[in-house]
């Protein structure tokens, strides 16, 4: 239990660097609700920290500066490995054990869709320049998705290896 809520105490530090207001006070042992060690962590347009619990097949949602869980999602999860929003804040999931990348509204827990074509074993997310997907599969490729499409537009194999990670440059 203590490694579990240790885990989740840096997760969380750690989304105030990713683009999120920064948490004024680390969380407390009622962290320990979660019930997996989280993966991935994104803040949303509210700032509020979602946590991706890999082993838990769920998604936590947790307040700036607060420890107490906001909101779990939980429908069409599993073993969830990245996340991102896109610029209508909706959350984007990489579902690492089935295979899509569910899509839920702003605020939402049930999907409004899931794109399916080309993914497999998604290990990261990440949007271009031009509002596009781009989803980094485990098994040699990056694929990429027209902003609320669930149509490959583009898959990426050529030097591409186990990725791990995906980013786009400012």
């Amino acid at each position: 239990m203590a490694l579990k809520t240790a885990v989740a105490t840096v997760a969380v530090l750690l989304a105030a660097g990713c683009g999120g207001a920064a948490i004024d006070q680390a969380p407390t042992a009622s962290m320990s609700s979660i019930d997996a060690a989280p993966h991935m962590t994104s803040p949303d347009t509210a700032k509020n920290v979602y946590v991706a619990n890999t082993d838990a097949n769920t998604v936590t949602v947790y307040e700036p500066g607060k420890s107490q869980l906001l909101r779990k999602i939980s429908h069409d999860i599993s073993a969830a490995d990245a996340l991102a929003f896109d610029g209508s804040g909706n959350l984007y999931v990489a579902n690492g054990g089935a295979s899509p990348v569910t899509v839920y509204p702003p605020a939402g827990t049930y999907a409004l869709r899931t794109i399916e074509q080309g993914i497999e074993a998604p290990i990261a997310l990440a949007f271009g320049s031009n509002h596009y997907l781009n989803v980094a599969n485990s098994f040699f490729s990056i694929t990429e998705y027209a902003p609320g499409s669930n149509k490959l537009v583009r898959k990426i194999t050529k030097g591409i290896n186990y990725p791990a990670s995906l980013a786009f440059g400012p």
